[in-house]
């Protein structure tokens, strides 16, 4: 599963990647030459500047945060690479790669993480801040690291080592949240989020993050 969930990632940046080339592709080209040229340019520039933020397109953001594990009873960092299409001005799509942390135990570790797929409410409420509300469903897996167990293999002269790891439990659950996004620019903006993921393995699991995303 760990597998798919790369071959998603890779499915998606390459999807952002097709579609975003031939945008740049026109930002590249040289601009007219002229003082007439020049000030439709500058022009230009000011209105786009005073439209804002985009309201429709793809977008993908990376953010750290800090989890809540209600059935482990513990606080580890995350992580989430996310990405997604906006609509209009008030519904979005959204997958993202969620790593919830590490329960760090005696003899073990435990580690979650997992794929989300969620819509997304928007509502502006000024020119740069927008809050958001979002529900879905959280496709996960469980994974029991045992620190004092390696499985080890001949290579050439030596031997390398690696950690055993052993899966545990998976699953597929809800999730929702809330959050708010800061537009920096017309392409570059803030997001704070608060996320539940709800029965991954032993309980809940809250997510707090703050991250960045980018517009295409």
């Amino acid at each position: 599963m760990r597998i798919a969930h790369w071959l998603f990632l890779s499915l998606f940046v390459s999807t952002l990647a097709g579609v975003s080339a031939p945008a740049l592709a026109l930002e590249s080209r040289s601009p007219p030459t002229g003082a007439g040229s020049q000030a439709g340019s500058d022009a230009g520039e000011k209105q786009s500047e005073d439209a804002g933020p985009k309201n429709h397109g793809f977008y993908v953001g990376f953010s750290f945060g800090y989890s809540d594990d209600k059935g482990l009873d513990d606080n580890d960092d995350t992580f989430k690479i996310f990405g997604g299409y906006r609509f209009n001005k008030f519904i979005a799509l959204e997958g993202a790669l969620v790593g919830l942390g590490t329960d760090l135990g005696s003899n073990r570790d435990l580690s979650k993480d997992g794929l989300s797929v969620q819509a997304v409410g928007i509502w502006p409420v000024a020119k740069r801040v927008e809050l958001l509300g979002k529900a879905g469903f959280f496709t996960w897996e469980e994974w029991q690291v045992n620190e004092t167990q390696f499985d080890c293999s001949d290579f050439g002269t030596g031997f390398i080592c690696t950690e055993d790891q052993d899966k545990i439990d998976d699953g597929t659950s809800g999730t929702f949240g809330l959050g708010l996004n800061y537009h920096i620019s017309k392409r570059w903006s803030l997001r704070a989020e608060w996320e539940r993921f709800l029965d991954v393995g032993e309980g809940d699991v809250d997510m707090i993050s703050l991250g960045s995303f980018y517009r295409f």
